[in-house]
């Protein structure tokens, strides 16, 4: 973690004197309830543009944050935590087609792993980019090393893989107010072929003026190989979170 906060904010000292396109969007979310429950959620997320000529550079981030307090003891467990860190570079070759880098760190002690660094390459072209409509893919490999929620029968809690990686999005500005998207995410895993991940998003964004607008979105995630817990019960193989947020765009 401590590579990654240098990276990220490194990256910025050397750029600032050249001439930056600079863009960030920032979201929050903050999910209260008292009474016959007490449940706090929280849900923060940022992603900075950097843009120089052909080279982009892309730093972002997020952290999910749930809490229940038990009403018989009044201790307080969480009930969600995942969390990612990620830097990207990316190279234009032309005007529809590019090349990235991505290092990305992630962790969901929920979804069975504590921490999992993704290395990643690949390539992205775009089919539609316009002011109105935006639809790219993405196609790439990806190195994983992940270290576990509990060991396996072997005594081994940290693993290696090799994965592809395929991602599509497309988005819609449909009136001055009204933005919609969908993305989805393909991971196979080249190094144990029975494992793969999908990840689904729709939302809808609706803009309260030139910074602020309100998001809501779907998030899905399939894992057909899910693993087990410390109590060693099997994890669902699907993971979805529903959230409204307050965003900012700058």
């Amino acid at each position: 973690m401590k590579s990654l906060t240098f990276i990220i904010l490194f990256i910025p000292s050397l750029l600032i004197a050249e001439e930056l396109k600079v863009s960030n969007e920032s979201q929050l979310s903050v999910i209260q309830t008292g009474g016959n429950s007490s449940v706090e959620t929280y849900n923060l997320k940022t992603t900075s543009k950097l843009n120089k000529g052909l080279n982009n550079y892309e730093l972002g981030g997020h952290y999910v944050l749930g809490t229940s307090k038990n009403k018989e003891s009044g201790d307080v467990e969480k009930s969600a935590l995942n969390w990612d860190a990620y830097v990207q570079y990316a190279r234009d070759i032309s005007e529809k087609t590019s090349l990235y880098g991505k290092f990305q760190m992630e962790g969901d002690e929920f979804s069975g792993y504590k921490q999992r660094d993704n290395y990643d390459i690949g390539a992205k072209y775009s089919f539609i980019k316009s002011d109105k409509k935006n639809l790219f893919a993405e196609a790439g490999l990806r190195y994983t090393v992940e270290k576990a929620l509990i060991r396996d029968e072997d005594d081994e809690d940290v693993f290696k893989y090799n994965k592809g990686r395929l991602y599509s999005e497309y988005s819609e500005k449909k009136n001055k107010s009204l933005t919609y998207k969908f993305w989805i995410e393909y991971l196979p895993n080249f190094t144990d072929n029975e494992k793969y991940l999908f990840s689904f998003e729709p939302s809808l964004s609706f803009l309260l003026s030139e910074t602020f607008s309100f998001k809501f979105a779907y998030k899905g995630s399939y894992n057909n190989d899910p693993g087990r817990d410390e109590a060693g019960d099997r994890l669902e193989y699907l993971d979805y979170t529903t959230t409204t947020s307050l965003i900012a765009v700058y």
